[in-house]
């Protein structure tokens, strides 16, 4: 059903993030707004990241499409100062989780992204250490979780819980459909 309004509502204030991929051009330089980040396991479906669905019915597993986790952090970009939401791949887990461990937020940090050769599809290689004390003041931090409900067109309750391996990086799940396609 479509709703239909003059006017916005108060819902529709939440902060839009726009999605950022780390580029092939020049390294991403971010000061996260979000304490931590949160992972979604993804497939490749149809021309675009989709949310693995499960244990719902998941039209990508059914096709025996793998899947990935992605990690998805808030953040603002050092050069433009826009607030964006990065999505970055499971092998930066290494890096970023040494730093949120010992200083149990990832807010007041400066993250440096790049790609190791000039392609889209190059590994991401990232450094993470505290910010300059010059830092602008960040905003507070976004619901993650509400802005990839709605890039993804998904319905969205308040206050669901995020399961563990969200924050923890990616842990194997044995229903998960891991297979590559025949």
């Amino acid at each position: 059903m479509i709703r239909i309004s003059q006017f916005p509502t108060n819902e529709s204030q939440a902060p839009h993030l726009r999605l950022i991929r780390t580029p092939h051009t020049n390294p991403l330089h971010l000061y996260p707004t979000s304490t931590t980040w949160i992972g979604v396991y993804t497939h490749w479906y149809l021309g675009k990241t989709q949310p693995c669905l499960l244990p719902d019915p998941c039209p990508a597993c059914e096709e025996n499409v793998p899947t990935r986790w992605k990690g998805y952090l808030a953040a603002i970009i050092s050069q433009t100062q826009e607030h964006i939401l990065w999505e970055f791949p499971e092998s930066l887990i290494p890096t970023l989780r040494p730093y949120l461990d010992e200083h149990r937020t990832l807010r007041h940090s400066l993250i440096i992204a790049r790609r190791i050769k000039p392609y889209p599809t190059a590994r991401i290689i990232a450094t993470i250490r505290p910010a300059p004390p010059d830092i602008p003041s960040l905003p507070p931090e976004p619901d993650i979780l509400r802005t990839l409900h709605t890039i993804w067109n998904l319905p969205y309750t308040p206050g669901q819980p995020i399961p563990l391996d969200t924050v923890l990086g990616p842990i194997h799940n044995p229903t998960r459909n891991n297979r590559k396609r025949p």
